[in-house]
């Protein structure tokens, strides 16, 4: 099951992944009007959305896009869906493209993380590049038509590239983004750079321009940046929920920004489990 940023607190709607001997794919269900706060009204099915072959790795879903990868085959499928006035789906969903990645003849991954905001598809590929396996991010924008790294031409074309640095830095292991107005800032997490500590790089827009990179903090930290997600307080200033592992004990940390819109974040608070214990798997997923 798959809630997502936006949503109401009673689940207007839900994708729920199945995965079956044979095929696998995702359903997409609206609530009835009966859902309360108090309680989830059971869900109607509106439509089985299938990435090639049938199989879906990753999702992501904004505002009437929705990206669903399959790693097998190498792209990662886009479509949109009318929406109410709460950008909550109100339709079936129709297939705008396919996005297949463009610049690096390999692309091991790709489709292994996504993120989308209003204008921008995101998409991760943690094992790409040639030789160094250091890894990659994707960005696809609704207003290119040009059908560069996607198989069609209607929107969503490849907008930008940017590659890790390290060996074997699984650079795009994850990627979320935040949106500030009309301005983007995207945060792509590589486990495997900073001597495998990890590290976490924001960066602008479609074109992907760096803005700063956040190391971790603490000692003996590894795998920071094998999630993330971006939120904001009441007043605009953003803050990244980044989890990572002090040994092998997850931990979740997170930093914010000193004013809305600067992107300078600075560490501000840990979180790690009341029975925190080798291979807890806390901070496996984060959600703000």
């Amino acid at each position: 099951m798959a809630k997502f940023s936006g949503q109401s607190k009673d689940f207007d709607y839900v994708f729920v992944f199945n995965q079956g001997e044979t095929i696998k794919n995702w359903e997409f269900h609206l609530t009835n009007e009966s859902s309360t706060s108090d309680g989830w009204a059971s869900p109607s099915g509106i439509q089985i959305i299938s990435g090639e072959e049938g199989s879906s790795e990753a999702i992501n879903y904004h505002n009437g896009y929705l990206a669903l990868s399959n790693q097998d085959s190498g792209n990662v499928n886009i479509y949109i869906s009318e929406t109410d006035i709460y950008g909550t789906p109100s339709g079936n969903f129709n297939q705008l493209n396919r996005a297949t990645g463009n610049g690096l003849s390999v692309k091991s991954g790709f489709g292994a993380s996504l993120a989308i905001t209003d204008q921008y598809v995101f998409v991760g590929s943690p094992n790409a590049t040639e030789t160094t396996g250091a890894g990659a991010v994707f960005s696809y924008a609704s207003f290119i038509t040009a059908g560069i790294g996607s198989t069609g031409n209607g929107g969503f074309s490849q907008a930008g590239l940017v590659t890790g640095t390290g060996l074997s830095g699984a650079f795009g292991c994850s990627i979320s983004a935040s949106q500030l107005g009309a301005s983007v800032t995207l945060g792509v997490g590589a486990t495997g750079e900073n001597n495998a500590s990890g590290k976490v790089y924001l960066y602008r827009g479609g074109n992907l321009s760096l803005i700063n990179s956040i190391d971790p903090s603490g000692e003996n930290i590894n795998k920071f940046g094998k999630t993330q997600t971006f939120g904001r307080f009441v007043s605009n200033q953003g803050y990244l929920v980044v989890g990572c592992e002090e040994g092998q004990t997850g931990q979740v940390h997170i930093y914010k920004e000193s004013s809305a819109g600067q992107n300078d974040y600075e560490f501000f608070q840990k979180f790690q489990s009341p029975e925190a214990h080798a291979g807890d798997g806390y901070g496996s997923s984060v959600y703000a």
